[in-house]
């Protein structure tokens, strides 16, 4: 509704997160099928849930989210590119979208000394950007 009203064209828009946010605009990415740059997306509640759930997550979201992002993947049609930007080292997540299955997302690796999921979003800003701008542009 927002890009009709204001003469966007789907071409032009890219989601863009990293995390949690990466979680969600992967998922919007695939269900209305738009462009996507995620980093690092959350694809698992259990860290989460397992040191407190200081984020207030259990009961709102699946503790696994690659059965839901997997379901919506299947079930829409989907043209444009969604990237996964992940660093291997943070199995914790990794390990969930790493297995997610559809043409149309790719994985791109980072091998960086990466270890810690707070440090994926900061150590590959510059690569955020530039993809950013290549997918619209």
């Amino acid at each position: 509704k927002v890009c009709e009203q204001n003469g966007i064209h789907k071409d032009d828009v890219v989601l863009y997160g990293g995390s949690k946010a990466g979680t969600g605009a992967l998922y919007h990415a695939l269900k209305g099928d738009y462009q996507a740059v995620v980093v690092d997306p959350i694809f698992t509640m259990s860290n989460y849930i397992s040191s407190g759930d200081i984020h207030f997550l259990e009961g709102y979201l699946p503790t696994d989210l690659l059965p839901t992002m997997q379901k919506v993947a299947d079930e829409c049609a989907n043209k444009y590119e969604k990237i996964i930007i992940g660093a291997p080292n943070v199995k914790i997540n990794y390990d969930g979208y790493s297995l997610l299955n559809s043409p149309v997302v790719t994985l791109l690796d980072v091998l960086m000394s990466i270890s810690k999921h707070i440090l994926t979003l900061q150590q590959t800003a510059r690569l955020n950007r530039l993809l950013v701008l290549t997918q619209c542009c």
